[in-house]
């Protein structure tokens, strides 16, 4: 049996130890090596937070996540943002995303965000 998971921070495998955490399979959205761009964001990061064990997914989904906010209430206006959160949304869905952890992509009607694979980004 191989075990896979599919949420795993490098930390968790300091705690398994290389012995139990061999051959796990794992699947992961962000990696700081990525290119230039991934670098670059994990550098400004890493001067905010100092040194760290790895710069999680959750670290770069939450910068994605709030960059491409920001952008939407900029295009739709501070006023018209916090005067209906639903059009917000929308306006999320409707523009293109584009940022240093991820690369370009968008935003489906249902929520999930979507970005090239890691060979094209």
């Amino acid at each position: 049996m191989r075990l896979a998971s599919l949420l795993l921070f490098i930390t968790e495998v300091h705690s398994l130890g290389l012995r139990t955490a061999a051959g796990l399979i794992v699947t992961e959205s962000f990696y700081w090596d990525l290119n230039d761009r991934t670098r670059a964001f994990t550098a400004r990061l890493r001067q905010i937070t100092g040194p760290a064990p790895g710069i999680a997914s959750t670290h770069a989904g939450t910068y994605a996540a709030a960059l491409h906010y920001l952008k939407a209430v900029q295009e739709m206006g501070v006023a018209a943002a916090k005067a209906n959160g639903a059009e917000a949304v929308a306006r999320m869905k409707a523009m293109p995303t584009d940022d240093d952890a991820f690369g370009q992509g968008s935003i489906r009607a249902d929520g999930r965000k979507l970005h090239p694979p890691s060979s094209s980004r």
